[in-house]
């Protein structure tokens, strides 16, 4: 009896070793987070539990592409900052401004909007007295298999758009097709804009790079230039 005792003891000893092996050598848990740009990101559910590293990076992604700056004004006549770039995408611009920090260089990472001399153009009807008076009318374009959708935010607010097209002929079109439904609307014509991302210095100062430190970043991305800008907090869109 004590051999079988001892037995059963040494075996459940085994098997609970090999369970808390098979824990340690589970890899986390990731989790897919969209970025307002509709790109996506994983990071780990550890990470988000030390320190909260991970939520600070997106919580600054957040703020880059909500806060976008009009690269496209006329410098003689806006008081002007130094900054680095062009970077073609968040993450790489983040990447930079990372290693600034970490060299206690302050700085910050900002959109740059330039219109690219072409437009879109939007069937519109246009705004209407209230958000709620806007929502009835889309539900009752919805009913009509009409595809819309209600503009909560800027000039045409809130009004519904019935498409953006890339010609104005094809925006007419879809215009005369909407009056013949009994719906009157505008056309209104969007700007195209290319968006880059600059290295300002903090609070829109101009940034100011030792030649060591430019050297090593250029090391890096032959591509980038430092180029007198449009202060960020007159450029704001």
């Amino acid at each position: 009896m004590r051999y079988i005792f001892f037995s059963l003891l040494l075996l459940n000893l085994g098997y609970f070793g090999f369970g808390q092996m098979q824990e340690v050598n589970q890899p986390p848990s990731q989790v897919a987070v969209a970025y307002p740009d509709g790109t996506q990101s994983l990071y780990l559910l550890s990470e988000n539990a030390q320190g909260g590293t991970t939520n600070s990076a997106r919580q600054q992604a957040s703020r880059v592409i909500n806060r976008p700056v009009r690269g496209d004004k006329d410098t003689a006549e806006e008081a002007t900052c130094l900054a680095i770039g062009p970077f073609t995408n968040l993450f790489s611009g983040q990447s930079v401004a990372e290693q600034l920090a970490a060299l206690e260089v302050e700085s910050e990472l900002r959109a740059v909007d330039r219109g690219t001399g072409e437009s879109d153009f939007r069937v519109l009807i246009p705004p209407t007295n209230s958000l709620q008076e806007a929502f009835r009318k889309l539900r009752e374009l919805k009913s009509r298999n009409i595809d819309s959708y209600v503009i909560t935010q800027g000039p045409d607010a809130p009004g519904i758009s019935l498409g953006v097209f890339s010609t104005r002929e094809a925006a007419a079109n879809a215009q005369a097709q909407r009056l013949r439904e009994g719906y009157t609307t505008i056309i209104v014509e969007i700007p195209r804009l290319a968006r880059e991302f600059w290295i300002f210095g903090k609070n829109g100062r101009g940034l100011v790079i030792e030649p060591a430190l430019w050297r090593s970043l250029v090391s890096q991305d032959q591509a980038l230039e430092q180029r007198l800008m449009v202060c960020p907090d007159q450029a704001s869109t």
